[in-house]
């Protein structure tokens, strides 16, 4: 399930910084418990996170980083919340996926295009694809959408691509 409103909970700038986190695949472990969730976060330290929730609300955070040991919500928390509602959306077991399109994404403003298009252009185009090769290599959904993009030559083929999707879903 999705917990709406959880990006509330943060910072914009933890946000950013949790969602960069979790795109980067640095989130790891996560196992439902009892009364949430608990996860890693794999860095150039390991820290354990617990998400304590009831009736899809966010009710406490704890994590094992010095940011978060006065209480404060921390980067890695953000990151185990965005990888969670990835989950729940690939599973296709969110009601708020219906209602407000992508939880959990990062919000499309102006400010954020025009931050990401400065960005790409100024890496170069063997080090973009080398990105590009880096991201759908982690992520396989990521990688069944590229496909589908840039890949088929014809409608045949990407009807059989849909169909055998559609069956691994069934």
């Amino acid at each position: 399930m999705i917990y709406e409103g959880w990006e509330n909970l943060f910072s914009s700038k933890i946000l950013e910084r949790g969602y960069d986190y979790w795109a980067e695949g640095l989130v790891s472990d996560v196992l439902s418990t009892e009364d949430g969730y608990e996860a890693i976060i794999n860095g150039s330290y390991n820290y354990e996170v617990e998400i304590i929730v009831d009736d899809d609300e966010v009710l406490e955070m704890y994590c094992d980083c010095p940011y978060a040991e006065e209480g404060r919500y921390c980067k890695h928390m953000a990151a185990v919340l965005y990888e969670l509602t990835n989950q729940c959306m690939a599973a296709g077991s969110s009601r708020s996926a219906s209602d407000s399109g992508k939880a959990g994404d990062i919000p499309d403003t102006e400010h954020r295009r025009q931050e990401i298009s400065a960005s790409v252009d100024r890496v170069s185009e063997a080090d973009l694809r080398d990105y590009v090769k880096q991201l759908l290599y982690k992520d396989k959904n990521l990688y069944e959408k590229f496909k589908i993009q840039y890949e088929f030559s014809d409608s045949r083929e990407m009807m059989e691509i849909f169909k055998s999707q559609i069956d691994k879903i069934f």
